[in-house]
């Protein structure tokens, strides 16, 4: 990318830009007050937390999992198994039912479940690991783009607040002239229509300043949003002092604001995929139960101890999955999302390389152009000045007048505009660029 030399554009920038002092907040100050009441940012945090708790939910499933359980059950119709006949003394080839149980049966014991090899899981430790990390991407992201909406939005402030000032003083200099022309009516130098155009002038003044000074609120209300600052409430803000310079127009995909998020979402959609390949593993739990069984024809026989047996056992549960088309087919999708997360990423790293190649190009054409703005701004005032000499002098000359102040009054909306482009352009840059400053 090619460099252009923009430091003696950036001195004549700075004239244009009346450097005074005041009292007020400075933007390390509405940056940090945004930070700490942006409702959305706030609300964002806690997904930190959320994510802190999905990663322990993984991790606990190789903690073993003890569990109490008690049952009671009454048989109405006792079911029976069919034993041989020959055991119980009948004929050979003979069958006997024999019940199993009795009316009233129980159970209760303490039940033991241990995850000793599992793929799977271990796998969704992982993506739950780059989940935690994800929504901690995620919040620096949406931290950085609150960053870039204020420190634009303080700027505009800066720049419309010199607008009205501007504006103010464009009013009062024709309102001098207009007291000019009314003496001139009233000595019969003009007639009454110069003085109606030029009461049209200076209504014409007088709308540009409305719209400059709605145009200042408007932005003051911005950033009042973006601060999350009572709506209500006076804002007082500083002067500017100094106007930021474009020193570096380096570029790395690397240093994107959401580089590391967007990376992130390949990674866990990469994972996903093993995970669910992970499933066809076979899996290894250790299990153990400890209890008694009741017996009773009677309710009330659950009182005898000589009614209880103990039982318990210990053992290792194996499980090889075979075969399960719809874990199949899961797997094609996951790796079918993971692919396309990566080329989102391609997409996502050339966009915003063209993007950024793009507003540099239009800041170093908006520094050149408010070179020549600003010498327009000041011919149109001289010839404003060289107009009120006519004037005072008894020569008028309406058309002339009409179309001086027009001028003054484009060129300067001309020049405010480049300023807003200049300033909303060096904020995207620092934002796109945001990590290396971090790093």
């Amino acid at each position: 990318m090619g460099q252009v030399k923009i430091y003696t554009l950036l001195v004549t920038f700075y004239s244009f830009f009346p450097l005074v002092y005041g009292q007020g907040w400075q933007l390390d100050r509405c940056l940090v007050y945004a930070k700490e009441n942006n409702k959305e940012l706030l609300a964002n945090s806690q997904n930190i937390r959320v994510a802190g708790f999905d990663k322990k939910v993984a991790l606990s499933q190789f903690v073993p999992e003890v569990s109490l359980s008690a049952e009671m059950d009454y048989y109405w119709k006792i079911p029976v198994q069919s034993y041989p006949g020959e055991l119980v003394g009948k004929e050979e080839g003979t069958t006997v039912a024999i019940p199993i149980g009795t009316p009233w049966m129980g159970n209760y014991g303490v039940n033991v479940n241990w995850k000793i090899l599992n793929m799977e899981a271990w796998q969704e430790i992982k993506v739950q690991n780059l989940k935690s990390q994800a929504s901690k991407y995620n919040y620096q992201s949406l931290s950085k783009l609150l960053d870039r909406n204020v420190t634009a939005a303080y700027y505009s402030v800066q720049i419309q607040r010199i607008n009205v000032e501007t504006a103010d003083e464009r009013l009062r200099m024709y309102r001098h002239i207009n007291s000019l022309l009314f003496k001139q009516f009233d000595a019969g130098i003009i007639d009454k229509i110069s003085l109606n155009q030029s009461q049209s002038i200076l209504n014409q003044y007088v709308e540009n300043q409305i719209k400059v000074e709605t145009d200042f609120q408007k932005s003051l209300l911005d950033l009042k949003f973006w601060m999350s600052y009572p709506l209500d409430e006076l804002l007082s803000i500083s002067d500017i002092e100094n106007i930021p310079s474009l020193t570096n127009e380096s570029f790395s995909v690397h240093n994107l604001p959401n580089y590391e998020e967007q990376q992130h979402k390949v990674n866990i959609e990469e994972y996903k995929y093993k995970s669910l390949r992970s499933s066809f593993y076979p899996k290894l739990s250790f299990t153990s139960n400890l209890g008694q069984m009741g017996f009773g024809d009677k309710f009330n026989d659950f009182k005898r101890s000589s009614s209880w047996y103990t039982s318990g056992f210990v053992g290792l549960r194996l499980q090889i999955p075979l075969f399960s088309l719809a874990d199949i087919n899961s797997a094609k999708r996951q790796k079918a999302i993971a692919k396309q997360a990566s080329m989102e990423l391609s997409d996502y790293e050339e966009r915003e390389t063209k993007n950024f190649r793009q507003i540099v190009l239009e800041t170093n054409k908006t520094l050149k152009v408010l070179d020549k703005l600003n010498e327009v701004v000041k011919l149109a005032e001289e010839n404003e000045r060289l107009c009120q000499q006519k004037i005072e002098q008894g020569i008028i000359d309406m058309l002339q007048l009409k179309q001086i102040q027009q001028d003054l009054i484009e060129s300067q909306e001309r020049l405010n505009t480049a300023k807003l482009n200049y300033l909303k352009n060096y904020v995207e840059l620092n934002y796109l660029q945001s990590n290396r400053i971090e790093k």
